[in-house]
């Protein structure tokens, strides 16, 4: 893959960056925006951004470390890489 390039021109857009470009070209967002979502997961798992909450993350899973599937024992080494995931 070394002789493949990828070009994410939006990737360090923040949640503001978005939004005004949504806002300033007219484009439809997600209705449950306002209502406080600013991160959607499963229907189960997600919730309203609240105070207190630190990051957009915080409102889905109730603040762990999880994606929707991988809910599962993790072994002490896969949990340090999952500990130091950017993700």
């Amino acid at each position: 893959w070394d002789e493949f390039y990828k070009i994410h021109p939006i990737l360090t857009w923040n949640a503001r960056d978005i939004y005004q470009y949504l806002t300033a070209h007219d484009l439809p967002y997600h209705p449950y925006f306002d209502q406080g979502y600013v991160s959607v997961g499963d229907w189960h798992s997600s919730r309203p951004m609240m105070a207190g909450d630190e990051s957009e993350r915080d409102s889905r899973f109730h603040g762990l470390k999880q994606e929707c599937g991988l809910h599962l024992t993790l072994s002490p080494e896969a949990a340090q890489s999952l500990d130091s995931s950017t993700l």
